[in-house]
């Protein structure tokens, strides 16, 4: 069993089930250490983050933003069940720039995952939360990827392209930009070089 399960938050629907089921597997007595559970929105829509850190009452965002379409969710249906899990398991709330989104999407891809930007908030989340020490470097992580990179394609295009600064304050840092070339196989050939 992990020490941590680091998982996305949008609607807070997949780390409730997530904190469920392992509060089940341990009062089963099928596993004996409660792994902690980050939850990790994107830093324009995060109500769970805002309420946890500061500790107040819950208020949704009204107009939620961020390129990580699938979280984009300001008043999530299941932050009360969410909120539970988070505190049973003795876990954390982040939020996630969106420069560090696509940086961990980049990361992401280059390993060969194809994941859209609202799955890579929990690896751009994990490295924030070792990086200030919340979690142990040599902790074990499991980072939940929650959707393909089908569901964002032009979050990817724009990321390599480099063309999301001005909606989004987001620079291609890790681009692969594209090569143009001409259609002929010696061209290939020379770019391949």
């Amino acid at each position: 069993m992990p020490d941590w399960f680091v998982i996305p938050g949008g609607n807070l629907g997949n780390n409730t089930a997530l904190s469920k089921a392992l509060y089940e597997l341990f009062t089963l007595g099928i596993i004996d250490k409660i792994p902690r559970i980050a939850v990790i929105q994107a830093e324009g829509s995060a109500p769970l983050v805002h309420m946890w850190q500061n500790h107040t009452p819950f208020q949704p965002v009204k107009n939620p933003e961020t390129i990580a379409t699938a979280i984009k969710i300001g008043n999530p249906v299941s932050w009360e069940k969410s909120l539970r899990g988070i505190e049973w398991s003795h876990g954390v709330v982040e939020s996630v720039t969106e420069q560090e989104i696509m940086d961990a999407k980049a990361f992401v891809d280059a390993a060969g995952i194809g994941a859209e930007p609202a799955s890579c908030c929990s690896v751009a989340g994990a490295r924030k939360l070792v990086a200030s020490g919340v979690i142990d470097q040599d902790a074990t992580v499991v980072g939940i990827l929650t959707g393909n990179v089908l569901k964002d394609p032009d979050a990817v295009i724009g990321y390599h392209q480099d063309t999301l600064m001005e909606h989004y304050g987001i620079k291609g840092t890790y681009a692969n930009k594209p090569t143009v070339i001409d259609a002929t196989l010696d061209a290939v050939r020379a770019a391949l070089q």
